[in-house]
């Protein structure tokens, strides 16, 4: 499970076609805190990398996948594309 768009890094990095990863989710019953990769290649390190809090991510068994719809919903992401 992944997610695909152009992506800018604060500093100025462009990549045009980033593949953003979710690599953690934690959760408890207050919050869950996912935290995002994005990568040139999915077979190199994250040329960046954040952390998101949002509320428990406890409604459904596959969370990562909730995490993933989370993601979807925020303006950051709007143009992202499943891969």
């Amino acid at each position: 499970m992944a997610l695909a768009q152009s992506f800018s890094t604060p500093a100025g990095l462009v990549c045009n076609s980033a593949y953003i990863r979710i690599d953690r989710v934690i959760t408890s019953k207050l919050s869950s805190v996912i935290d995002v990769g994005f990568y040139s290649n999915s077979d190199l390190p994250p040329f960046h990398t954040i952390t998101l809090n949002t509320v428990p991510l406890l409604n459904e068994v596959n969370v990562l996948q909730q995490a993933y719809e989370h993601l979807k919903t925020l303006p950051e992401f709007a143009d992202a594309t499943d891969c």
